[in-house]
């Protein structure tokens, strides 16, 4: 026991000197190694939504992640092969939530060859940072729609053919999110090779099972059913035509719905088929009809609903001037544009005054006195917010050019209106057809007159002696109106400026003030409206002399 003791106080320094140095060799073997990345641009992923939920647009797309761990596990890694998985399986949502705000953790990250297959990062790597250091993920609900077919092939016939593309059913019932849907107008069949094809082909061919759009990831899909039977029919190259301008016109509209705005008017369509039947279609000859059947009108204000034209909205005239469906052998190609947006409001009825809407101007020397509607109001049916601002319905334009007589119209009212923001609102007056009478007269010229004298007209005649003075004792300028030619001779030999005094007795021989009266003696003229009245003064100043009584006459003297 004294032997083991002794030789374990022997030489202590130097053990205390091992230990110390196998110390350093452990802490060294532990910490040596450890350092921290950056990776840039790791994609974001999320996965396992719940049966009702589809994935939306991701507002978090890429995020820059910081990671500390041994060299050894940071050396295999890459930016490209790195995930950020988030998933929805075991995240708690709550009722009604469509937009989740996730913070980032080591779990979060992952490494692999795509998100569904990537693993968890080895244990001794830490996520020190993210950039942003919260994704954010916007779902939304599951909703089914149907949608028609598409065929899609890879590759060409054999020279000079070309494929008529058939599927059975036409249209499917596809399961997604909403408004990922909203932008669908047909869902894909996986392709089909059809390399120097020259007989029919017909396959069960699978729909596609997830739909890549520029806001989304790849997002999944479900369709009923999965695959569809699909025929190819050989058949000689048909002729091409795009015809522009085709009108699109309403077919079908329920009698509570009326649309305010129409944005597209005309489409150009593509068609191909036998080339005798594809020359014989024009323009005139095509009309894209666009049914609102079954639509409802909005509960309050105005709503935007699109429409997208597919082969059954394109009618053409028949010879008997019947709109019938393409013939058979007409394939359409393309619609340009093919969605139809239309702003929806309720209908409702005010009653309105008719206003008539000239064009031209009449005779020379001649301008319109007086127009006439009859009836002068309507009641007009429309939109409940184009008729709120709606002051009045105009008729089609009557003629005025070159006119010099009294002119008597029926007249078209105007079917549509242009109320802010909204133009050529379609509406309906209560009756198409109203009067327009329209009244000319030769121009009108105004003359001013100056210097004309002022008589004083007294009454009864036994006052005549009275002496009278004015002041002033002539008036002007005076404005008279009249037509051009009559003003043309018009002086002031034409008219008589004049004061009319009742005198009755010594108590209305005081000095006064008095309005001018004009006498005009063509009856075409007149004072002009803007006429202020004109006062002068009246004075009766005493005469020279008094007045001497008769001389009595005497007897027998003549009378």
């Amino acid at each position: 026991m004294r032997s083991f003791f002794r030789a374990l106080v022997r030489h202590l320094d130097l053990k205390a000197a091992a230990l110390l140095l196998a110390a350093a060799t452990w802490y060294y073997g532990i910490t040596a190694g450890i350092d921290e990345r950056r990776f840039v641009g790791v994609v974001v992923r999320a996965i396992n939504p719940p049966q009702d939920i589809a994935l939306g647009p991701l507002v978090t797309r890429t995020v820059n992640l910081v990671l500390r761990g041994p060299r050894r596990d940071l050396d295999p890694l890459r930016a490209d092969e790195l995930f950020v998985v988030m998933d929805l399986k075991a995240q708690e949502l709550s009722a009604g939530e469509l937009q989740l705000r996730v913070p980032l953790a080591t779990h979060h990250v992952r490494s692999g060859r795509d998100a569904e297959s990537a693993e968890r990062l080895p244990a001794g790597l830490v996520l020190v940072r993210a950039e942003p250091d919260v994704a954010e993920i916007t779902l939304d609900r599951v909703r089914e729609v149907l949608l028609d077919v598409e065929v899609v092939t890879e590759g060409e016939p054999a020279t000079g053919l070309t494929l008529k593309k058939t599927a059975q059913p036409p249209k499917v019932k596809v399961r997604g999110a909403f408004r990922l849907l909203q932008r669908l107008s047909a869902i894909r069949t996986e392709p089909i090779r059809v390399d120097g094809l020259r007989e029919r082909l017909q396959r069960r061919v699978a729909l596609q099972r997830q739909v890549v759009n520029p806001e989304f990831q790849a997002a999944p899909i479900a369709t009923e059913p999965e695959s569809v039977d699909v025929v190819l029919d050989v058949v000689a190259t048909p002729e091409e035509k795009t015809i522009e301008r085709v009108p699109v016109r309403l077919s079908v509209v329920p009698g509570t719905v009326a649309v305010v705005k129409e944005e597209v008017r005309e489409v150009a369509v593509r068609l191909s088929g036998p080339r005798q039947l594809v020359r014989e279609i024009d323009a005139p000859s095509l009309v894209a009809e666009v049914s609102l059947e079954g639509v409802q009108a909005p509960a309050r204000g105005t709503e935007v609903t699109t429409v997208f034209l597919r082969r059954e909205n394109i009618r053409q005239l028949t010879p008997a001037g019947i709109l019938a469906p393409l013939a058979r052998e007409i394939e359409l190609l393309e619609v340009r544009p093919r969605a139809v947006p239309l702003t929806l409001d309720r209908v409702g009825t005010r009653t309105v005054p008719v206003q008539a809407v000239r064009e031209g101007v009449p005779a020379e020397d001649y301008e319109v006195s007086e127009v006439t509607v009859v009836p002068d109001k309507v009641t007009v049916r429309g939109p409940e917010t184009v008729l709120k601002e709606l002051k009045a319905i105009d008729t089609l334009p009557v003629a005025v050019t070159g006119l010099r007589e009294r002119l008597r119209r029926t007249v078209r009212l105007a079917e549509s209106v242009d109320i802010e923001p909204f133009r050529g609102v379609r509406i309906e007056p209560s009756q198409p057809l109203v009067d327009v009478v329209i009244a000319v007269a030769e121009r009108r010229e105004t003359k001013a007159l100056t210097g004309l004298p002022v008589h004083v007209l007294v009454r009864p005649e036994v006052a005549l002696n009275v002496r009278i003075e004015t002041s002033p004792r002539t008036v002007g300028p005076v404005a008279f109106v009249g037509p051009r030619s009559r003003m043309e001779q018009f002086g002031a030999d034409d008219v008589t400026a004049f004061v009319l005094l009742d005198l009755t007795g010594a108590a209305d021989l005081r000095p006064t003030l008095r309005n001018v009266e004009f006498h005009i003696r063509d009856p075409q003229v007149r004072l002009a409206p803007d006429t202020k009245p004109i006062s002068i003064k009246i004075d009766f100043p005493p005469p020279d002399r008094g007045i001497e009584p008769p001389k009595k006459r005497e007897e027998g003297s003549p009378p």
